[in-house]
This record gives structure tokens, C-alpha cells and sequence, in this order.
């Protein structure tokens, strides 16, 4: 990529190359990918708040009474709730709003079935 041209032999003859027509910034910007938007950036962060929601929905039954404030209910609802709004905001690219969505779903019924298994407040 150089701003001149250059000679190069083909077959015995030599030939004057063309000149690139990209500049550096122009080269560049066709060979990365497309930058995310802010939005997605946003959706990824609630996507990941969803998955420690719903993480925390799941160990709530396992731990000792009074360490965490609400129960599995609420975690895991609030945890859904950011992991949809994330995979919505999220491109198609985005398989991490997938997996948020799938692991705060799980983390709320499996907390909520141990909540109630282990007859603990579940809402």
C-alpha cells in the first residue's frame, strides 16, 4: 500500500502497476468490522446484570437467613427482565443476550424450586 506506484515483471514484461486509490483511514475502515452501537454496548451491560440476577436468584435458597435481602422471586424477575430488555437492545450479533436470558430463567426456577423445597421465602 504504498501512494506510488510500483514496477512489477510479469511473464518477462515489465509493468507499471496502478496506484492505491485508499488512503490509510479509508483502508482501515474497510477491513475492520462495523463498530457496536451505544445501544448495544448498553444492551451487553444489562445483559450482564441479568446474569448476576439470576445467578443470585440461584444460590438465595442456599444461603444462611438474612444475608441476602430479597428472595428468588425478585432476583430472578429483575434478572429476566434485564437480560429481555438487553436482547432486545442487543444486534444480531449478540449471542451474549441469549445466554443472559437462559441463565437468569434458570437461575429463577431453580431458586424458586429450591426456595420451596427448603421452605424458604421464595416471594
Amino acid at each position: 500500500m504504498s501512494e506510488a506506484g510500483y514496477e512489477k515483471v510479469i511473464g518477462g514484461d515489465h509493468v507499471m502497476a496502478e496506484r492505491d486509490t485508499y488512503t490509510r483511514g479509508a483502508y482501515a475502515q474497510r477491513l475492520q468490522p462495523a463498530r457496536e452501537s451505544g445501544a448495544e454496548s448498553l444492551g451487553s451491560i444489562l445483559c450482564a446484570f441479568g446474569i448476576a440476577l439470576g445467578v443470585l436468584a440461584l444460590i438465595h435458597p442456599l444461603m444462611p437467613e438474612g444475608t441476602i435481602e430479597f428472595p428468588s422471586m425478585k432476583y430472578g424477575l429483575a434478572g429476566m427482565a434485564c437480560s429481555v430488555v438487553g436482547l432486545a437492545m442487543g444486534g444480531d450479533r449478540d449471542q451474549m443476550g441469549r445466554w443472559s436470558l437462559g441463565i437468569s430463567t434458570l437461575g429463577w426456577l431453580v431458586g424458586t424450586v429450591l426456595a420451596v423445597l427448603l421452605t424458604k421465602s421464595a416471594y
